[in-house]
């Protein structure tokens, strides 16, 4: 998947290929949730959520300057260099926003300060790449058929073309 930023020219411009692979998914209590450092999930009859492991890689991240851009922005942090996380879907079309790849041991995020610990930087001009595997807790609507979602940032696309789909079994 590729994200690319609205009003190429006008303003800053991303760009990268993510690939990213679902390696496990598995159950996770609101129990379990609050031992990571959350306040518990209220209990909700409809709700149940996973814990999520993926790998995500990402190549050829660059960065153009805009033309109606302030000066100060001349480039981008590589770890900014994410999909968007958008939530889950059941096959019914019922769906929740959100999901946390945050804030907790072994979350994606923390994974990926982990493999850029010098907090790089693409300027204009550069192509730069990186993985990490790490985990993301996904609220999904119990009983169902659930799909994690990635919502592509890129003005190109029509509207439904936006979305990537991952089957959670």
């Amino acid at each position: 998947m590729d994200k690319v930023n609205y009003k190429e020219g006008e303003e800053n411009t991303t760009s990268a290929k993510y690939t990213v692979t679902v390696n496990t998914v598995k159950p996770i209590s609101t129990t379990e949730i609050e031992a990571l450092g959350y306040r518990k999930p209220e209990a909700n009859a409809l709700i149940e959520y996973k814990l999520i492991d993926i790998s995500l890689k990402v190549d050829n991240a660059t960065f153009k300057k805009g033309s109606k851009t302030d000066a100060y922005y001349s480039d981008q942090y590589l770890s900014l260099y994410t999909p968007n996380l958008w939530g889950s879907k059941t096959s019914d079309g019922n769906h929740i926003i959100g999901g946390n790849a945050s804030g907790f041991e072994g979350s994606l995020d923390k994974k990926i300060h982990d493999a850029l610990p010098d907090f790089p930087k693409v300027k204009e001009g550069e192509s730069k790449s990186y993985s990490a595997s790490g985990k993301i807790i996904l609220p999904v609507i119990k009983g169902q058929e659930n799909y994690l979602i990635f919502k592509r940032s890129d003005s190109t696309l029509e509207y439904e073309d936006l979305y990537i789909y991952f089957k959670l079994q």
